[in-house]
């Protein structure tokens, strides 16, 4: 017998008792602590999964060149956490967005909007300004939760400003966590001055049968090579996407030539 159990043999009866029983009451402390800690977890966390929020997933960030032609827009998708974060129920309900300056415009009424899940939207449609989309649409209580895609738009900066962001500014569709004022972003804008300078050439008078090189010298300077060339109309041109093609027109044509460098940067003459 070691120290340990010759000390517990001579220890009188109540007090092995009062040792098992702290023993106990310890064990019960942790379970009770652990059944606490359980709780406060399940129900810390309830209200989100029972009250969720309504989440927008941007479409890709854009840097745009200043006077550069329009840029398609990637898919916006909004979506519902849970069914009636989109509490709205009823007809003609409407959703705008709207550019963060007049830096930036969209191309008027180009863009398209469909649902990409749930049941409960419907009638959807969208109009498109320079300045700003409004999308209306009918909505239904219950369900499971909802989502909906704004797609093709098409935007450019017409003049260099700060970077900013396409944010929900109005409507009256309610939607838990995008409101107005909870400033989820849409798509991440900023602008740069390209220095793509494009000359299509001066007017040229050719006799009938007989053909010329149209184009500047050069056609396109600057920018971030290579570059690319495009003529319209094709019509009596050897190669439309040369900077100085061969014209041999038969009748009097204007050619218009669209250079775009490899940063995605385009201008028109």
């Amino acid at each position: 017998m070691n120290l340990v159990g010759m000390l517990s043999s001579m220890m009188p009866n109540n007090l092995k008792t009062e040792r098992i029983f702290s023993a106990k009451k310890a064990w019960f402390c942790v379970r009770k602590q652990s059944l606490m800690a359980l709780l406060w977890v399940v129900f810390g966390f309830l209200p989100v999964f029972l009250h969720g929020q309504v989440v927008v997933t941007p479409a890709s960030a854009l840097n745009l060149c200043v006077g550069g032609d329009f840029v398609t827009v990637g898919n916006i998708v909004i979506a519902e956490t849970n069914m009636n974060d989109i509490s709205d129920n009823g007809t003609g309900f409407t959703y705008v967005i709207s550019l963060p300056s007049a830096d930036y415009e969209f191309a008027d009424n180009v863009g398209s909007v469909t649902v990409t899940g749930g049941d409960r939207l419907a009638s959807m449609a969208i109009d498109v300004d320079p300045g700003l989309v409004t999308i209306t649409f009918d909505h239904s209580s219950g369900g499971v939760p909802d989502e909906f895609t704004i797609s093709n738009l098409q935007v450019r900066a017409v003049s260099s400003g700060p970077a900013g962001e396409l944010r929900r500014t109005a409507g009256t569709s309610t939607q838990a966590g995008n409101q107005p004022s909870d400033n989820q972003n849409h798509l991440s804008l900023s602008t740069y001055a390209s220095t793509l300078v494009v000359d299509a050439g001066n007017t040229a008078i050719i006799c009938e049968g007989a053909a010329v090189n149209i184009g500047g010298s050069p056609t396109a300077s600057g920018g971030t090579g290579p570059i690319s060339y495009s003529w319209v109309p094709v019509t009596d041109l050897d190669d439309a996407s040369i900077a100085n093609p061969e014209a041999n027109p038969s009748a009097t044509t204007v050619y218009t030539l669209t250079a775009e460098d490899m940063a995605g940067c385009a201008k028109s003459d």
